[in-house]
């Protein structure tokens, strides 16, 4: 059996935001039905509905179709294998947190400016960079009609929201 890992780091401070959590008080709004992964999807991250699996959902958006919503935060997803660290996995089968409105944390591959939009990846659902408009092509990604509310670079966290359509 393995063990885990020996704590190796202390933070000073607490952590801004970690992906998926929710960042701010202000009302969030959830899909009306439950969804189940169809595979493995990422908290933090963006998911559609999966066309071959009823009332499942995906990260993988190889059509270019509007993601239903943003996978939020739950600590209620399992660790599968004794040994295994936690993971930012909602592992296949099971309940999904998606939320089509609010204000949530994400982790940003490329540096972003507060109001431009969210560029998404095709492959996985995962925040890319930001887009100046709704209808601009960004190369293997899908914009949302969710903004950033705050700059961030490379690797940095940022708040999204699409309250403001509220």
């Amino acid at each position: 059996m393995a063990k885990a890992d020996f704590q190796k780091s202390v933070n000073m401070y607490q952590a801004q935001g970690v992906p998926g959590a929710f960042a701010s008080i202000n009302p969030v709004i959830s899909t009306p039905l439950g969804y189940l992964a169809g595979d493995n999807v990422k908290v933090g991250c963006f998911v559609i509905e999966d066309s071959k699996n009823a009332g499942h959902v995906t990260g993988t958006n190889t059509g270019g179709a509007q993601p239903i919503g943003f996978v939020a935060r739950d600590i209620v997803y399992p660790i599968m294998t004794v040994g295994d660290g936690y993971s930012m996995d909602v592992p296949k089968g099971f309940e999904v947190n998606v939320q089509t409105a609010g204000d949530f944390w994400v982790q940003v591959t490329e540096g972003v400016t507060k109001g431009q939009y969210v560029a998404v990846l095709k492959t996985d659902g995962s925040v890319k960079k930001g887009a100046t408009t709704q209808s601009e092509s960004v190369e293997d990604c899908v914009v949302t009609k969710f903004k950033f509310m705050t700059d961030a670079q490379a690797g940095e966290m940022a708040v999204i929201s699409n309250m403001y359509l509220q």
